[in-house]
């Protein structure tokens, strides 16, 4: 994670409540991601969602937030997706590992059945998953994307605490905002 900490132009730990008796830290990386000013989509078969969803220009390459998240990982070693849970509501799963529509993966099966057990902790409900989790050896991370105008909400407390019971670490969990 040395890259997107690098890359931070501030670091927030929260206190956060609602978690039983227990408070828990949270680690907010503050990344000055740059707006990508464009007209013209990369590739204008992809759906409307994704047409108007706001890009970033990461080392001249124009990706979504939460996949530039998983580039500045990527550079330390780490694998891992983007959960898309706006477009894979219900019972499909959709993960990406680049740009939709050719960037679709599988989750590896023991990632997968980690992210089952979290889910079934979140009453059986994908929607809002972790938008990015990866992954490096015996560690996984859990990150919440927050672009601009992007505000939290209770949702993220649920998943929180469906992560935090299913045994993940509260030092494994992270917000990325968008610098204004």
């Amino acid at each position: 994670m040395n890259t997107i900490l690098s890359f931070a132009s501030r670091e927030i730990i929260e206190t956060r409540n609602g978690f039983g008796s227990e408070e828990i830290l949270i680690r907010t990386l503050v990344v000055p991601f740059i707006k990508a000013n464009v007209k013209v989509r990369p590739d204008d078969q992809m759906p409307k969602t994704y047409q108007s969803k706001p890009l970033i220009s990461l080392s001249g390459k124009l990706v979504y937030g939460e996949l530039a998240i998983l580039e500045l990982l990527k550079a330390d070693g780490w694998n891992g997706i983007w959960v898309d849970t706006y477009h894979g509501r219900g019972k499909k799963k959709v993960f990406w590992s680049g740009m939709p529509p050719e960037g679709s993966v599988t989750l590896p099966e023991k990632m997968g059945a980690l992210y089952d057990k979290i889910v079934s902790f979140n009453g059986g409900k994908s929607s809002g998953f972790f938008d990015v989790f990866a992954w490096k050896n015996d560690q996984e991370i859990f990150l919440e994307y927050k672009g601009l105008g992007d505000k939290p909400n209770a949702n993220e407390q649920r998943w929180i605490k469906a992560a935090l019971n299913a045994g993940i670490s509260q030092e494994s969990l992270f917000f990325v905002a968008q610098d204004k």
